[in-house]
């Protein structure tokens, strides 16, 4: 359902009380398709609520997605500053409630500038020419003969007019209702008076420890709560009893016959409390990695598998050049930030139910309380905090509906903070997969046939957010996210990709592009070893077999073979290189060249640089995209590094990050960027992009040092 707010609800709601000036305008052709999960379109008018002009002078932008630390407050203010021609220090960015703007899509899939761009710089742009025509109206002058300084209107005679006077008192609101129809075209303005890059938006409140995030929330009478966990997975609650628990420690208990939680003064005396809970599990089958492996065991010629991703009309040869088995395991999002929110109901005006949390989706995250709980849409409003680390971990609705429910029990607001080990096991994760990859090539080195069959968890049609009987309804069909980036950006005279989707014991989902990394791990694997089968230089051997469309990555390739100077993998008795490219989502390009150590007597390797060519077609803010690279880049390293879950004892093998080996500034190598922005390409995905590539080329230097494909992640020498 569309949901769609008055400019009086939008005044009262954004805190203002005067009537206001009232601007007639609209912005055309913006249509925004819903992400993950699943969204009705915007309304082309629902950018309206986003931009204001506060009485004091200052632009007030309630920015539509979430802050995640991807930097894109700061990318979107640096557009309104451009477009309205004003100084950064003149536009305030905030998070609103989901009570102030429309409902905006999930904050996912690296689609912010590629989505939000065009709506952002028309609203600004609207803004800018009917602030120009009201301060025309006030000279009695028509709109050309007013100029803009900055901070204020001259007319042709000299008079002036702050854009605080202009708002009169009241803050001036774009309004659809009378609207003109035509915006000036989507031209990048002179930008003298701004920099080229700005920063993440608040980084030295970051840096400083200040109060940012959910858990730092604090509010009248707040208290503590959690629930009780299960020592295994799958295993379900039968029973709770709080006797043990002296009365005095806790404020109220909770128990469904689902979940069992309590509530305390301080956290210290809920952890006390938690303990003392005396709870009986059921397990109907305990869960083993065995037999996960089993399920995911390639049995079946790529042709029986369910999902079909690529077939060419002539079918691949039984016999190959070479014939690759790949096994991906498990893989958790170990933000930095563990997940909190806080709750608070109400029985006075306003809204019944208050949700604070970091979230990649507030709309979401209201929707599925207020459904819970049997309230409207409009009963229950989420201010989003700005979020440690998201990855996709942050998309569904967790400890905001642990927070509501003992929120409600006790009678006062609750605090609910995950713990580590709630992280690693209550949160979801990256399915693993196994890949088998059979090609061959002929004496020229062009690819002839090729045969790609995969198994792999569920990624959208997870069971961290479907109910069982939506599991089995949507396994008939195939997991977009599952096959992202399965199908490769090479030509075969013959081929085939297919895959099926498995049900895993373990919480899966989105994770750093889905499918994407796993699925171009395994392809550029398969196509360095086919390089070194046929004794062609990988790089060469790319180029010569990319399909022709893809100029664009051929690109990228010859930029960072230029960059790195690539003279061939370059092996010594200590040292490899390794190549690797890939596509994110068919519009966003990548090639990485690794350099790496080796020490063959400990079995360990230090990456020592990653050079990198990035094309995401026009970069708005460049310094903040680099940064976004770099995350990517490492995030590579750590997946074929260190990065690894499976279940043991009928639990996941980590509990806390000393359990789980993510990368640190120790294992970080020298870094090179080179952005690529072709010439009036449009702006797409940055975010996840070159994961797809980093974790393949360093595997690669270290095949190329060994003589052996890395069949295996994490690599072990």
């Amino acid at each position: 359902m569309t949901h769609s707010l008055s400019r009086r609800t939008f005044l009262a709601r954004s805190g203002w009380t005067a009537t206001g000036l009232t601007i007639a305008a609209t912005v055309s052709g913006c249509s925004l398709v819903p992400a993950l999960p699943s969204r009705n379109e915007l309304a082309e008018t629902d950018a309206f609520t986003w931009l204001q002009l506060k009485p004091d002078g200052v632009f007030l932008f309630c920015s539509p997605r979430q802050e995640i630390g991807q930097g894109i407050s700061s990318t979107l203010k640096l557009v309104i500053a451009r477009e309205l021609g004003v100084e950064l220090k003149q536009v305030e960015v905030i998070a609103p409630d989901t009570s102030i703007i429309a409902q905006a899509k999930s904050t996912v899939g690296s689609e912010s500038i590629k989505d939000f761009l065009e709506p952002v710089t028309e609203i600004s742009q609207i803004m800018s020419g009917t602030l120009r025509a009201r301060a025309a109206l006030h000279f009695g002058t028509q709109p050309a003969d007013v100029a803009f300084t900055g901070k204020e209107f001259v007319s042709g005679n000299g008079s002036r007019l702050s854009l605080s006077e202009l708002a009169a008192g009241a803050p001036i609101l774009l309004d659809p209702s009378e609207a003109p129809t035509a915006t000036k075209p989507l031209q990048p303005k002179p930008t003298n008076h701004l920099p080229s890059s700005l920063p993440t938006d608040r980084i030295a409140d970051i840096v400083t420890g200040a109060p940012l995030f959910a858990g730092d929330i604090q509010l009248p009478g707040l208290v503590h709560g959690a629930f009780i966990r299960p020592s295994q997975l799958g295993a379900t609650l039968s029973k709770a009893s709080f006797d043990a628990i002296p009365q005095d420690q806790i404020l109220a208990r909770y128990f469904d016959g689902e979940r069992a939680g309590l509530v305390a003064l301080t956290q210290t005396t809920l952890v006390e409390a938690l303990d003392l809970v005396e709870a009986t599990w059921e397990i109907k089958e305990p869960a083993s990695q065995d037999a996960i492996n089993t399920s995911l065991a390639l049995v079946e010629p790529v042709g029986e598998l369910e999902h079909i991703v690529l077939e060419t009309a002539g079918k691949p040869s039984g016999q190959a050049d070479i014939d690759l088995s790949i096994s991906i395991p498990f893989a958790a999002h170990a933000a930095i930030e563990p997940r909190a929110a806080v709750a608070r109901w109400s029985e006075s005006s306003g809204p019944t139910l208050e949700i604070w949390t970091g979230t990649q989706d507030a709309f979401y995250v209201r929707s599925h309380i207020a459904k819970y709980f049997g309230l409207s849409e409009e009963e229950v409003v989420v201010y989003s905090q700005r979020v440690g680390g998201g990855f996709g971990g942050r998309t569904l609705c967790t400890v905001e509906l642990e927070a509501a429910l003992l929120a409600k029990e006790a009678g006062r607001p609750v605090k609910v903070q995950w713990s580590r080990p709630d992280e690693f096991q209550e949160g979801f994760h990256r399915p693993p997969s196994r890949h088998r990859i059979k090609a061959s090539a002929n004496e020229e080195g062009a690819l002839t046939d090729w045969s790609h069959g995969f198994k792999s968890g569920h990624v959208i049609f997870t069971s961290a957010a479907m109910p069982p009987w939506m599991q089995a309804v949507t396994s008939f069909a195939s997991d977009p996210g599952t096959a992202r980036g399965a199908k490769m950006p090479y030509a075969a005279n013959k081929a085939e990709v297919a895959f099926s989707d498995v049900r895993m014991p373990v919480k899966t989902g989105p994770w750093r592009g889905l499918g994407a990394a796993p699925n171009n791990f395994a392809i550029e694997t398969a196509i360095d070893q086919m390089a070194s089968n046929k004794s062609l230089d990988p790089l060469g051997f790319r180029l010569a077999n990319l399909s022709p469309e893809h100029k664009r990555l051929s690109t990228c390739l010859e930029q960072v073979a230029k960059n790195a100077d690539w003279q061939g993998r370059s092996t010594t008795d200590r040292s490899a290189r390794g190549i690797a490219c890939g596509i994110y989502k068919g519009v966003t390009y990548v090639a990485v060249i690794a350099d790496v150590d080796i020490d063959r007597e400990t079995g360990t390797f230090q990456v020592t640089r990653l050079t990198c060519t990035h094309d995401c077609g026009r970069v708005i803010n460049p310094d903040q995209v680099r940064a976004q690279i770099e995350g990517n880049l490492i995030w590579g390293l750590g997946m074929v590094k260190s990065e690894e879950l499976s279940v043991e004892q009928g639990r996941l093998s980590a509990d806390y990050l000393g359990d789980y080996q993510i990368p640190t500034i120790a294992d970080t190598p020298a870094i090179s960027i080179e952005l690529i922005e072709p010439e009036n390409a449009a702006p797409v995905g940055a975010g996840e992009a070159a994961i797809v590539a980093s974790g393949a080329a360093i595997a690669n230097a270290v095949a190329a040092f060994t003589g052996q494909p890395t069949t295996e992640l994490p690599i072990r020498l």
